[in-house]
């Protein structure tokens, strides 16, 4: 009987490759992290703070975030949800207090979509120059 969700390195993957499961995997992880955070929270300075926000919740959403890419705009808001939770901890904002100036301009993380596209941008760069042989047959194919 085939398996509906499967877990390699860490990242479950579901039949339909729509990585919800992954997504809710990580966003239950990092909101149990920020509960745990948040009753520490006012004997930590703000620079500990964002390492120790850093450490538990934004490694978490990066981890093997190249899989991510071309995901459903849900996935990736439900991700946000997670990094903005992780700020207003970190800073000290209210629940509704707009949270997007926070998260660029004083603590200089990016938004869930961009390290995505910055991996696969990366890796197929990489890719022709480092692993010829497996681009060459797809490129001389063509011609």
């Amino acid at each position: 009987m085939p398996l509906k969700k499967v877990r390699d390195l860490g990242v479950v993957i579901d039949g339909e490759l729509n990585m919800d499961a992954h997504a809710g995997n990580v966003v239950r992880s990092c909101f149990y992290q920020l509960r745990q955070l948040r009753a520490i929270r006012s004997s930590l300075p703000m620079d500990a703070r964002c390492t120790v926000a850093v450490a538990f919740i934004a490694s978490r959403v990066d981890y093997c975030n190249g899989v991510m890419y071309g995901v459903s705009a849900l996935v990736i808001r439900r991700l946000q949800m997670v990094l903005n939770a992780a700020a207003r901890l970190v800073v000290g904002a209210g629940k509704f207090q707009h949270i997007t100036p926070v998260l660029r301009d004083v603590l200089h993380w990016l938004p869930v979509r961009q390290p995505i596209l910055y991996k696969v941008a990366v890796t197929a760069f990489d890719c022709p120059r480092h692993r010829p042989s497996l681009l060459q047959g797809r490129l001389c194919a063509g011609r």
